[in-house]
């Protein structure tokens, strides 16, 4: 699975640096350790105060200890910092309602889950797509969610447009279905009068878009989530993409706001058991600042796919007066009660 691999390849790698960083030596005397520059601008204030604080610890020597390379320039940023996850990162399975509690809120990455979607070996890429087989699978996944006692919402970034039609016209398509689908479960309820099945937020921007963040951060600090499920870069993404890189940054973004990540891949679920892959934050403050860092150096490498709007964006509000066809009505009927 998704996970294993990435389980594996992370315990190879902490083993086979074990040994190296045992045989570091320490700063010689009169020797300054590195500094490092502040990190992204959309920490909080909490994080702003822990970033001045780490200046200040880089110069005792405990700082060297750490033994964290400084980010080579000559080399990809994204497999630096695919090094540094390996070290630092710690992955662990678990069964995460009874690990962070059922009555617990989270968040799913509606990106995430769709790219998962999409790369589902059972399904027919070639002959058009599959997309009807598509949302069954999400359906399924989310009502199984339920069933167990999940608490959860779902979100969406309009600024990963680029990066859908980076990974082809049926992925990008297919992405704009189900929002739709979801928008029309929400419509449903609506026209009914009952609860929302799936609440669905899709926020303008992206969470690496300085001053176009606040409906992120407005649905972190008032949702609360115990933990956010997505994955470490999107099922089926190229190798060394663009897609990639930016998704995979995206679980240490929120390692930076101290959220554990849940993966989407790897998710199992058996009797009353949910069951996936647990990234956690690194521990040390000093490596999250790392991290911040290279995402500043990323997301400029990788300005110029992310600010190719070329659509409008997806929109899943539903207007007061909203006004459903027979067809449309009935496929509502059917999703509202797969996810109820």
């Amino acid at each position: 699975s998704h996970f294993a691999a990435l389980s594996f390849d992370w315990r190879v790698r902490r083993e086979g640096r074990m040994g190296d960083q045992e045989m570091v030596d320490a700063p010689s005397e009169g020797e300054k350790p590195a500094t490092l520059s502040r990190g992204n601008s959309d920490a909080s204030d909490d994080d702003d105060d822990e970033d001045e604080g780490m200046g200040m610890m880089l110069t005792t020597e405990g700082a060297g200890s750490l033994n964290i390379p400084e980010w080579n320039t000559e080399e990809p940023i994204e497999a630096q910092m695919v090094s540094l996850c390996y070290d630092q990162v710690r992955v662990q399975t678990c069964d995460f309602l009874s690990e962070f509690g059922a009555a617990e809120q989270f968040l799913i990455d509606g990106e995430s889950m769709v790219a998962w979607a999409l790369n589902n070996p059972l399904l027919d890429g070639v002959n058009g797509g599959q997309t009807l087989h598509i949302a069954h699978i999400i359906e399924s996944a989310l009502s199984s969610l339920r069933e167990r006692g999940a608490c959860f919402e779902i979100f969406f970034f309009e600024g990963y447009a680029p990066l859908w039609r980076h990974q082809g016209d049926l992925s990008c398509m297919t992405r704009e279905l189900i929002i739709k689908h979801l928008s029309l479960v929400a419509a449903q309820a609506k026209l009914e009068g009952s609860p929302m099945p799936v609440r669905t937020h899709m926020l303008p921007g992206g969470w690496w878009m300085a001053g176009q963040t606040d409906a992120w951060d407005m649905l972190l600090e008032s949702y609360g989530p115990a933990f956010i499920m997505t994955d470490y870069g999107w099922c089926g993404s190229e190798q060394g993409s663009a897609s990639q890189a930016i998704t995979r940054a995206f679980v240490h973004h929120c390692h930076g706001r101290g959220l554990n990540v849940v993966t989407v891949a790897d998710l199992n679920m058996d009797g009353s058991h949910c069951v996936s892959g647990n990234l956690m934050p690194p521990d040390e403050p000093l490596v999250r600042l790392r991290f911040r860092q290279a995402l500043d150096l990323l997301l400029e490498k990788h300005a110029s796919v992310l600010s190719a709007q070329e659509n409008a964006p997806s929109n899943v509000q539903v207007e007061a007066n909203a006004q459903l066809d027979a067809k449309g009505l009935l496929v509502a009927a059917g999703l509202r009660k797969a996810l109820s």
